[in-house]
């Protein structure tokens, strides 16, 4: 592992430049080279961001020359990470299209659940009306097939029962069944 002054003198850069990038004072890098005192824990989570960014620095060929100014390095260095932002930007507008895409399919998924319950209930209204229609039936063949003139104004209420359930049933076929 690099010490903080081997790290400083690779990207030749002066004490104060460095406390500038870390946001620190000159006199804490002093003590930090010196092994006297710690850098403080933001300035540490920076150098390591800054390290790590350097590192993908090299990676493109961007390292501190001889014969180049800090300015100059700092330049490059700022368009470095102005394309990795622009990078991230792009990234972050890939995962909210992705989330839009799947918030679509998610209300999708909801409506369909929404009318499949509906269609549920309708099927299970008209099971229960062939259930009494298949009831009614039964009992209207059987006074017809006893032929007893007693039971006649009985069949009649029977077959006045049979046309109204199958008018409901009618109904419920003839409804849209999603709204």
């Amino acid at each position: 592992m690099k010490t903080l002054k081997a790290f400083r003198k690779d990207f030749g850069l002066s004490q104060s430049a460095l406390a500038e990038m870390l946001g620190v004072s000159r006199s804490t890098i002093t003590m930090a080279e010196s092994g006297r005192r710690k850098l403080p824990s933001a300035a540490f989570v920076r150098l390591v961001d800054f390290s790590n960014l350097a590192d993908d620095a090299g990676e493109k060929g961007l390292e501190m020359k001889d014969e180049s100014s800090e300015e100059e390095f700092a330049q490059r260095y700022v368009a470095m990470l102005s394309d990795k932002l622009a990078s991230y930007e792009s990234e972050l507008l890939d995962l909210q299209q992705n989330l839009e895409k799947i918030e679509v399919s998610r209300s999708r998924a909801a409506m369909t659940m929404a009318m499949l319950n509906k269609e549920r209930t309708l099927f299970s209204g008209l099971d229960s009306y062939t259930a009494q229609l298949d009831m009614k039936m039964e009992k209207v063949h059987s006074i017809y097939k006893s032929n007893d003139p007693t039971q006649k104004p009985e069949m009649s209420w029977r077959i006045i029962e049979l046309q109204s359930l199958i008018s409901l049933v009618r109904e419920q076929l003839e409804k849209p069944a999603f709204n």
